[in-house]
């Protein structure tokens, strides 16, 4: 029984053939809640079918036979467009599930039918219809069709992940021998469609603007009798018998398709009117629409990358935030910075990483330019956006609070209370608890609670015992102070909480309190092992995802028994990467030092762990504060010691890969050099240095580059010096032209070899990456002159070459074949931004050719 029950559910799928000898049961199957075979499946099988059929199976048979294949054939038409009424003609739907060999008849046939022979005047080569003279259903056929031409250009033109697609059919050419064939049809038909793309553009937009009634065909419009002979087509369809569709989620649809269309073809000024028109009607729609499927979000987000785009033009306070922002940040002294981020507090239009970069920015400035006032009341505003928002805000802060003292805390709460009006009940809690919060940190509320009780708006926030509680803490400031105090002189054990313990290590970078806090941690800890009262304590660096140390210094601190010391070691080489990372430069020596003397502490017999690991750090010290002179500079002449240390590391660790801690230390160690002018120890170390394996690209290109600088560098007049001659320029020609080309290979995706781990070849990044940090002006002169050169070369024409120094140092050099002008003029434009933005008025730089 059980299988003569499975062989019935089998049966019981109809085949499409089915539909087509009894038509009624079409209906009654699509209307029920999950049809097998589905809609789509029927669809694409009919379709499929219309195609098959040849002139020959029409012309074969006697006149019933005629007749039989013309039904036939008829009702392959009719019945999809009958199933797509069931689909409210949803055009992304189709594109989404149909292949596009089936959509294009499908939407062809629609227009057929419901156009019968003005259909043949809506092509752009015989372009002679009235649009006016439409009817209201011939409206909605042409505006499908059009429609779907303008999706699948998009489509096209913006990739998408694959859909699922449940075709039971191999269409023709999809498998086998064919499959090349029916990729080259699936091109010439997107290319056909592409060509279409402005006419159709041109169709909708006077339809969207001419339209006054839109009149959908529903599945009784479309009738299975078969013309008569010499009848147009689609005489027999009954469209008196159609739905309206409102003009609103018309036009709404219409606006929005046309500035998809205009967005990927990068007309945005079109794009940004029709986005404009679609977001106005939008919000007059109700909440669910039969005839509209525009997504609001993605909307709004064209509709606001439009108006950023086409902004230039308006006037700056009517322009979007995020245009506003950007023309704030390259202002001079950031004038209107302030408007815009106060606006966005609340309106939380801005990305808040550009935000939280241009703290970072600030933050990094020289102590003596005017931003430092500017970047504490940036961090307000950042703040002030995240409580609102119940996201995490900066932990830093109070320290921030605390350095800017009484003023700051006076622009923070009168920032707080301007926007007190505006905040919902949901919001003024948060305010209220953030305050509480910043108010328990050391320092803060002597500086906080004072002015906090004189600003009536914040104050009434909070209760009388809530505000005596936080002036007895200002008054017990300096008390709290002397205790601590006399509890650091040891370093002795502090009976806090572990919550505010695991508070101190995460968000402190004093290197006194951290001692403080790890020595309480490790206590805790040894309490916890004896078997006494306290929380599960973890590795320290566990305490945060974002704490990482090189692994030759972890792998050495893993091998010293003491608990405190390799602790202390791990949270301050852990916390001085982050802060390098944010460019604090003095935090992050003053953590190294701290844990360079806790390394000292460390006795000298446990097993010479102390003496390794004391080496390291002072390797990654110097590469710290060879990443703060490099970033410096030209600004700086605080190089020669560096310079001495650098040149002492690379002898250390020179024909020694076993021994190097990690790669980078040697690296910054010779861009030191490089940036130091130091040509005599350049030439004598590089001669014999051997480096790591990873190192080859970098010294392949270093080598003949400070070869020739140093030519050029000592001689008082290069267009007469005697030994331009020298091997030294064609091999560094040569290896910039490698360069170009790998680069080239890359770009065009011709690179079929594989990757060798250690090429001798820099590539474009790594390139890009070491110009970043070459801040010698004899370098920087040689890359724009040589890339220079190799551009004009390559441009060929000598009306629009690029002016550059030194031609005469090249004029006998040759292009390579392989070389891509747009991958060198990329390169070209990054090295001369680059010395401008550092050697602004400097002989070898041209703004020329940046443009």
């Amino acid at each position: 029984m059980a299988s003569l029950s499975t062989t019935g559910a089998a049966i019981s799928r109809p085949a499409y053939f089915e539909f087509l000898l009894k038509p009624s049961m079409l209906e009654e199957h699509l209307s029920q809640a999950d049809p097998d075979p589905s809609a789509i499946d029927l669809m694409t099988q009919m379709v499929c079918n219309s195609l098959k059929r040849t002139a020959s199976e029409q012309c074969i048979g006697n006149h019933v036979d005629v007749m039989l294949m013309q039904r036939k054939g008829h009702m392959l038409v009719v019945l999809p467009l009958r199933i797509l009424t069931h689909l409210n003609y949803d055009v992304q739907l189709l594109l989404d599930k149909l292949p596009l060999e089936m959509c294009d008849p499908l939407l062809n046939y629609l227009l057929l039918e419901c156009l019968g022979p003005l259909a043949a005047e809506l092509t752009p080569a015989s372009f002679s219809l009235d649009l006016a003279t439409l009817l209201p259903h011939q409206v909605h056929a042409a505006s499908v069709y059009f429609r779907y031409v303008l999706a699948a250009v998009v489509a096209s033109r913006v990739p998408r992940p694959p859909q699922h697609r449940n075709t039971p059919l191999n269409l023709p050419g999809m498998s086998g021998e064919g499959t090349s064939e029916y990729r080259e049809e699936r091109e010439v038909l997107l290319a056909e469609l592409s060509s279409k793309g402005d006419f159709a553009a041109r169709i909708l937009d006077s339809l969207v603007v001419g339209a006054t009634q839109v009149m959908a065909p529903v599945s009784t419009s479309f009738s299975l009798s078969v013309p008569n002979l010499g009848a147009a087509k689609g005489s027999t369809h009954n469209f008196n018998n159609c739905i309206e569709i409102p003009l609103q989620q018309f036009k709404c649809q219409v606006h929005y398709d046309l500035g998809l269309f205009y967005f990927v073809t990068e007309r945005y000024s079109d794009a940004n009117h029709h986005f404009t028109q679609a977001k106005e009607l939008f919000a007059g729609l109700p909440e669910k629409t039969d005839h509209c499927s525009v997504c609001p979000s993605k909307l709004r987000a064209y509709n606001n990358s439009c108006s950023a785009i086409c902004g230039r033009s308006t006037p700056l306070l009517q322009r979007t935030l995020l245009d506003r922002f950007t023309h704030a940040t390259t202002a001079v002294n950031y004038q209107g910075l302030l408007d815009v981020l106060s606006q966005d507090d609340l309106t939380h239009e801005l990305p808040l990483y550009l935000r939280q970069k241009l703290q970072v920015d600030l933050m990094a400035a020289p102590p003596h330019t005017t931003t430092q006032g500017l970047f504490f009341q940036v961090c307000c505003h950042n703040v002030m956006r995240c409580v609102l928002e119940e996201k995490v805000w900066d932990p830093r802060f109070p320290g921030h609070l605390v350095t800017a003292g009484k003023q700051g805390a006076l622009f923070l709460l009168q920032l707080l209370s301007s926007k007190v009006g505006q905040l919902s009940s949901k919001q003024r809690p948060l305010v209220h608890q953030f305050l509480m919060c910043i108010n328990v940190q050391e320092g803060v509320s002597a500086v906080l609670v004072p002015s906090l009780m004189a600003t009536a708006p914040l104050a009434n926030l909070f209760s009388h015992l809530e505000m005596l509680d936080m002036w007895q803490g200002v008054e017990e400031e300096n008390q709290a102070k002397l205790m601590r105090q006399a509890m650091d002189v040891n370093y002795g054990v502090e009976l806090l909480d572990d919550a505010n313990l695991i508070w101190e290590l995460i968000h402190s970078h004093e290197p006194v309190a951290l001692r403080r806090a790890v020595t309480r941690y490790v206590a805790s800890k040894q309490q916890q092992q004896h078997g006494q009262s306290g929380n599960n304590h973890k590795d320290i660096l566990d305490l945060h995802d974002k704490w990482e140390i090189p692994s030759p210094i972890r792998l050495t601190l893993t091998r010293i028994p003491s608990t405190l010391h390799r602790y202390l070691v791990s949270i301050f080489v852990a916390k001085a990467q982050l802060l390098l990372q944010s460019k604090s430069w003095v935090e992050s020596c003053d953590l190294l030092d701290a844990a360079l003397k806790a390394c000292g502490e460390v006795a000298d017999g446990e097993r010479g762990e102390g003496g390794r690991l004391y080496k390291m750090l002072t390797f990654l010290k110097l590469s710290h504060n060879i990443h703060k002179w490099i970033h410096s500079l030209p600004h700086t002449d605080d190089g020669n010691s560096l310079a001495s240390e650098a040149k002492l590391c690379l002898m250390t660790l020179n024909g020694r890969e076993d021994v190097v801690p990690w790669i980078s230390i040697m690296n910054w160690c010779v861009m030191c050099l490089v940036n130091a002018r130091d040509w005599g120890s350049l030439v004598t170390i590089l001669s014999g240095l051997q480096m790591p394996s990873s190192s080859v690209p970098l010294m392949s290109f270093l080598r003949p580059l400070l070869e020739t600088a140093h030519i050029l560098d000592s001689s008082p007049s290069p267009s007469t010096h005697p030994h331009l001659d020298d091997e030294s320029f064609p091999r560094f020609w040569k290896t910039m032209v490698k360069i170009m080309d790998t680069a080239s290979q890359h770009r065009k995706g011709q690179n079929s070899k594989p990757i060798e781990r250690y090429s001798e070849t820099m590539g474009m990044t790594e390139f890009l990456e070491l110009v970043y940090i070459l801040k010698e002006p004899t370098c920087l002169t040689l890359l724009t002159s040589c890339l220079g050169a190799l551009y004009n070369k390559l441009l060929g024409e000598p009306s629009a070459e690029v002016h550059i120094l030194y031609p005469h140092l090249w004029s006998s050099m040759t292009p390579s074949k392989e070389s891509d002008i747009a991958t060198v003029r990329e390169a070209l434009s990054a090295v001369v931004q680059h010395a401008i933005k550092y050697f602004p008025g400097a002989d070898h730089v041209s703004e020329s050719v940046a443009t």
